[in-house]
């Protein structure tokens, strides 16, 4: 017969695995100003305005934007979001917490461009859009990131 063992080995078990979990659940949770997705620190975004300097090419690159008209991005301080992708306007809701960063409900004006490459890179912004899960703050702006920590796109002051 095995001896099973004392009340108090139990009682120390449980409270090691207790404090285990709960450092493990510290280190995953990101608070205001904790790193993001890509290891920098978040930017509070409400109330800003940006423009957008770069968009992601759909192989993980940032590319510059094309000349012309600026694309823009605003986040008011009641949770919407707006902006201007090229040809199109778009808008929607965020949420921020920390690093985490998410898009709900975008919508965008249907006009069609009249140059291809315009219609192109105003495509690829918006699927980038799509995939947003956080943000940081970098020497040359704020980048949106997915949520493996890829650069989507590229924001700077206007």
């Amino acid at each position: 017969m095995t001896e099973q063992p004392s009340f108090k080995i139990l009682i120390g078990r449980a409270l090691l695995a207790t404090l285990v979990l709960a450092s493990a659940l510290a280190a995953c949770t990101a608070g205001p100003g904790a790193a993001g997705p890509g290891g920098a620190a978040a930017a509070p975004l409400a109330g800003t305005v940006w423009t957008i300097a770069a968009v992601e090419d759909g192989k993980g690159n940032l590319t510059p934007v094309l000349p012309g008209p600026a694309l823009a991005l605003t986040f008011d301080t009641s949770g919407r979001v707006g902006g201007q992708a090229g040809c199109n306007s778009f808008g929607g809701g965020y949420s921020q917490s920390g690093a985490a960063l998410a898009f709900a409900r975008l919508t965008s004006t249907l006009r069609a461009c009249a140059d291809e490459a315009r219609m192109e890179q105003e495509s690829r912004l918006l699927a980038a859009m799509g995939k947003v899960a956080g943000v940081d703050a970098t020497a040359e702006g704020v980048r949106l990131l997915s949520a493996s920590g890829q650069p989507l796109l590229l924001l700077k002051k206007p």
